[in-house]
């Protein structure tokens, strides 16, 4: 019977225990969470409550359970404002979520207006502005624009401006009329910056290039 060299095992075992730490390694690892769905068919809530109205509620309903995110959102704008239905928090959250999980960014705008004004119970805050920001993060301009506010004011938020100027000039760079005048004003109206006492020089050249690109939109 042959022995085996000391260099053979040695390469062997090293190569046994790559491979079964890799092996452990792909195990153990999480998962990828699923690519987060965006669905830009957002609609004015104007137009949203004109194509439903007329829509017997028992199909708006079969319509949200097919994945519409439409119907889903208008379901939980009716069990929020007591329209067409009882008011129910509960469904209004659920549908409001099933709306946002298909990509309908407006629902989870709506979900963050509901938990600021108790409107699904009591006030809760810091979830109002996980899903102001969950919108915002996903290319949401009005929750980007009201996420600037709310850290500029310290509106339900520790104030952070900036935090405000990041949303402000995100929006701004998404073509928001309304950021890009206010990108123009704090160009001519500076804030103090970081512990100093001094008030950065106004730079009215780059204020009037904001405001020329917000009055181009009219």
């Amino acid at each position: 019977m042959k022995y085996l060299s000391r260099n053979f095992v040695h390469r062997a075992s090293q190569t046994c225990l790559a491979v079964f730490f890799i092996f452990t390694v792909c195990i153990s690892a999480p998962a990828q969470p699923a690519e987060i769905k965006t669905n830009t068919a957002w609609l004015p809530l104007a137009e949203l409550l004109k194509k439903w109205e007329g829509v017997p509620l028992e199909q708006v309903q079969k319509e949200a359970e097919n994945e519409n995110p439409l119907a889903q959102h208008y379901l939980g704008y009716c069990y929020m404002k007591g329209m067409r239905v009882a008011p129910d928090p509960e469904k209004c959250a659920y549908w409001y979520r099933r709306g946002m999980t298909n990509g309908y960014l407006p629902s989870a705008n709506n979900l963050g207006y509901a938990y600021q004004h108790g409107l699904l119970g009591s006030e809760d805050l810091n979830k109002a502005n996980y899903y102001y920001t969950y919108a915002a993060e996903h290319g949401y301009v009005p929750c980007e624009l009201l996420l600037y506010y709310r850290y500029w004011d310290g509106n339900g938020v520790v104030s952070d401006h900036a935090k405000a100027m990041q949303w402000l000039t995100k929006a701004a760079n998404a073509g928001s009329p309304e950021a890009l005048y206010l990108m123009g004003y704090r160009c001519e109206n500076p804030d103090y910056q970081g512990n100093s006492d001094v008030i950065p020089a106004r730079n009215y050249v780059e204020a009037s290039q904001w405001y020329r690109r917000a009055a181009d939109q009219n």
